[in-house]
This record gives C-alpha cells, structure tokens and sequence, in this order.
C-alpha cells in the first residue's frame, strides 16, 4: 500500500477492463485505488477521487450486484464523504445472506 504499488495495481485494473469491460471486480478494485490515494494523500483533489472511486464501484454493483466487497467499499466510501444512511445500507446488503437475494 503505497503510492506506486496503487498506480501500477490501478494501471493493471485499466488493461483488465480493456480485455473484459463486463468483468466487475476490475471496476471495483480502481475504485478502492482511488480511495487509497486519498488515504496516502497522493491526489491532487481528494473530492474528486472519492467521487470517481464511488463511480467505479456504482459500476462494479451494475455488472454485479452479489459482489459483496464492491457493495462493503461503496459503503465505506458513502460513510467517508459524511452520507451515513447510505453507507449504513450498502454495508448491511454486502453483508446480506446468499439465500436472502430473491
């Protein structure tokens, strides 16, 4: 977890995508990256970093919604920009049981 070890797990995420765009944990596992550039205070606008991080994993939960750590990092970014109902409600549908999905 440092700054070149996200970029290069980023950049690899990005070849992913190019090679499948249907593939969700490659949108989900950026948007974490983005995240951590934030924590590593490694952007130039953490605002606009936790906003694509959140498009990214929005993107992951639209390819697939039993993606559990794309709804659990949704979550914690939702808590992280201060909209708690929303991140409370993407943690406990990650956490959901299997045979609780219609």
């Amino acid at each position: 977890m440092d700054k070149q070890g996200n970029a290069l797990a980023r950049q690899m995420f990005k070849e992913a995508i190019a090679l499948d765009p249907e593939y969700a944990i490659a949108y989900s596992f950026p948007g974490r990256s983005h995240f951590v550039d934030v924590m590593l205070q490694s952007t130039k606008s953490p605002k606009q970093s936790l906003s694509r991080a959140i498009e990214l994993v929005q993107k992951a939960i639209t390819l697939d919604d039993f993606l559990a750590e794309a709804h659990g990092m949704l979550g914690m970014l939702f808590t992280h920009v201060g909209q708690h109902e929303k991140g409370i409600y993407a943690l406990k549908y990650a956490g959901r049981p299997q045979e609780a999905i219609p």
